[in-house]
């Protein structure tokens, strides 16, 4: 119940003493009289919270805009990034999403952290415990296999091989080769450890189809547009759907976020990795990514250097304004494998950082 003021016309019957003008005699009259009075009332009205909206501190005028956009639409999008997949609370953010797809009418779409993330997620098992010896496919282990000319093994990267990949559509594509390679393939160590292809597309019929893969060659596969600009490539993985189920998921803690100087590992638009830093053409260096109002309140100017440190070591930047963020999260890049920025962010995107002059 809340008060609340309100103006309302009333009518009241009222008697009034006039005095006829010819005779000189008053008399009674009776007339009604219409007025506008204000008064409080106690009203009972309906409230719609989200706990959600203030645990991410959205603006007042959210939900506001979101009716407005969704009006628009006739399909829904729920887009989910590799933020949540090392998340503290990744098991309880998959179960919410579960439900958001099970039970609304929103598609949820999960980005793959790499290129192939999501095939090779379908087809390897990982043990519960990691080894004490670890080769590493383009990242660091004890053994490197890497298309960069920096591993202990050279590899092909993707524009000089032939086979297929797992985009975010779901989609088996084909890919074959631009670039020629005089070098290992992951088939030759396959071969070695006694599999014996002749070829690494002798492998694409026999995905598993368990995951949603079919037994198809590699060159019965499509791979085309139409005029109209329709994809014609590869086939959508056999989706296997779960039925609706029991999910119990956990309440979101209060003040569960972080606090403190934070840092998140984001590369700038035109940089996605290593691949896209040796092109010329887009050539830029690794900075420290601040909002204005940040570069304030770190009481540096913009092209001075500063030590970002984080649990385990420490990287130097320079600092360059973004305008189009805001806040006080700084954004730390990871296009630049001499950072290893990824050994600071291996189990959450989001870390406790401290910030120092040079």
């Amino acid at each position: 119940m809340v008060e609340e003021t309100v103006k309302e016309k009333i009518t009241e019957t009222v008697t009034k003493t006039v005095v006829d003008e010819e005779t000189g005699e008053e008399r009674d009259i009776v007339e009604e009289v219409t007025k506008t009075v204000t008064k409080k009332v106690m009203k009972e009205v309906e409230v719609d919270l989200n706990g959600l909206l203030d645990i991410l501190d959205a603006p007042g005028d959210f939900s506001d805009k979101m009716v407005k956009m969704l009006a628009k639409k006739s399909r829904f999008s729920l887009i989910l990034g590799e933020d949540l997949f090392n998340h503290p609370k990744a098991e309880n953010l998959a179960r919410l999403a579960g439900l958001v797809e099970l039970y609304t009418d929103f598609e949820v779409v999960i980005l793959p952290s790499k290129t192939n993330t999501l095939g090779v997620s379908l087809i390897c098992d990982l043990d519960d415990e990691a080894g004490d010896y670890t080769i590493g496919y383009n990242a660091k282990g004890d053994f490197v296999l890497s298309a960069n000319g920096d591993g202990d093994l050279d590899m092909p990267a993707l524009n000089q091989q032939e086979g297929t990949f797992t985009n975010v559509d779901k989609r088996v594509v084909p890919t074959n080769v631009a670039l020629g390679y005089n070098g290992y393939l992951l088939n030759d160590i396959a071969n070695a450890l006694g599999l014996e292809a002749e070829l690494t597309i002798d492998y694409t019929p026999a995905l598993p189809e368990e995951s949603g893969f079919k037994p198809l060659e590699f060159d019965d596969l499509e791979n085309h547009y139409t005029n109209r600009g329709e994809e014609i490539r590869g086939y959508r993985l056999v989706s296997h759907k779960t039925e609706k189920a029991d999910m119990p998921v956990w309440p979101i803690a209060e003040n569960a976020g972080m606090v403190g100087e934070i840092g998140y590992r984001c590369n700038p638009v035109l940089q996605f990795n290593e691949y896209t830093k040796k092109a010329h053409q887009i050539a830029t260096d690794a900075k420290l990514l601040v909002s204005s109002g940040k570069l304030e309140k770190l009481g540096v100017s913009e092209g001075e250097k500063v030590r970002v440190v984080m649990d385990g070591g420490s990287m130097e930047l320079v600092v360059e304004v973004e305008k189009f963020i805001d806040g006080d999260i700084v954004l730390i890049p990871d296009f630049d494998p001499k950072l290893e920025t990824e050994r600071y962010f291996s189990s959450n995107r989001y870390q406790n950082v401290t910030i120092e002059k040079v």
